[in-house]
């Protein structure tokens, strides 16, 4: 697919002939035209860097189905979603890895997991406003599978897994406890693994602190654990 096949370009810039809208941006990513990529992000809205053009493709779906990683850099910077989707339901990280553009599936990969991180952060903070705002209780939550045919409800209550919960909660801290582990699959017959195990959210200052904390430290391991990789890939 040539350029004329990709952009409609009325005169010298890229435009939709019935609207009018303009596609500057789209046409910069597709150009990897750094300078003047950063140039309109500083001067136009959210809105229009989230604006799908007539294929369907925002300018960072644009850039990493080119290859251009400069161009995605800059997008990224400048707040475009790493998880926009096109009109065909696409990602940009989709884009990059079917034209087979490492280096941009990278970029966008790390982008994707800090967007992750930041959306867990704040969905964790709506959660401890919620706990703090709540009395501090506890209880004993049981469940099981049952069902209303007699043979298949005694079947079920035999190997169907079951477990009762208990569950503290005290100021912005929660605990849960329990006793199902697992399936043992070694045995003949599988059977449900039982233990004891007990889940923890810590709200406080020093919780939160321990939390980041072992959360970069897995961020780096798997940041080390792909360079890894792709040194070893590189040296076969």
């Amino acid at each position: 697919m040539n350029d004329d096949e990709v952009f409609y370009d009325a005169e010298d810039e890229y435009c939709d002939p019935g609207t009018g809208t303009s596609y500057n941006l789209h046409r910069a990513a597709f150009d990897n035209n750094v300078a003047e990529l950063t140039a309109l992000l500083q001067n136009t809205s959210q809105e229009q860097h989230k604006l799908l053009d007539l294929h369907g493709n925002n300018p960072l779906h644009i850039a990493a189905l080119r290859g251009h990683s400069e161009a995605v850099a800059a997008l990224l910077a400048a707040g475009l979603s790493p998880s926009a989707r096109s009109s065909r339901g696409w990602t940009p990280l989709d884009e990059a890895c079917a034209a087979r553009s490492m280096d941009v599936a990278r970029l966008l990969q790390r982008a994707l997991l800090a967007e992750l991180k930041a959306e867990l952060k704040a969905k964790r903070a709506q959660l401890l406003d919620t706990m703090r705002s709540m009395p501090d209780y506890s209880l004993q939550l049981k469940w099981q599978l049952g069902s209303s045919l007699p043979g298949l409800s005694m079947l079920l209550r035999r190997y169907a897994p079951h477990d009762t919960y208990t569950i503290w909660k005290v100021g912005d801290r929660l605990r849960v406890d329990g006793s199902l582990m697992g399936i043992d699959t070694k045995k003949i017959m599988p059977e449900w693994k039982r233990g004891h195990f007990s889940l923890v959210v810590d709200g406080s200052p020093a919780g939160r602190a321990a939390a980041a904390e072992a959360a970069a430290a897995a961020v780096a391991a798997a940041t080390a654990a792909a360079e890894e990789q792709e040194r070893a890939r590189h040296q076969r």
